[in-house]
């Protein structure tokens, strides 16, 4: 991770998507960066991408359970009392 005010780390704008509108969503840019920071916890380089995919199932898992929710909540708002 680095921090929002890193030199070369700058965000695009907003995705549109479609759900989880509370989700602030935009592309990283990593452009130049001098360095990163000892402080800064890090891993293996080249390793970014199996990092992802080790979380990739939790992440379903979450989707999942924020997706049952709001249908939930949309059949309940939908349904006469």
């Amino acid at each position: 991770m680095v921090e929002g005010d890193t030199p070369g780390f700058t965000h695009g704008p907003p995705l549109h998507k479609v759900g989880q509108p509370e989700a602030d969503t935009a592309e990283a840019v990593f452009s130049a960066m001098p360095h990163v920071s000892a402080e800064i916890p890090a891993r293996e380089l080249g390793r970014g991408f199996a990092y992802m995919m080790d979380r990739l199932p939790q992440e379903r898992l979450s989707a999942a359970i924020c997706n049952v929710a709001h249908a939930g909540g949309i059949s309940r708002a939908r349904s006469p009392m």
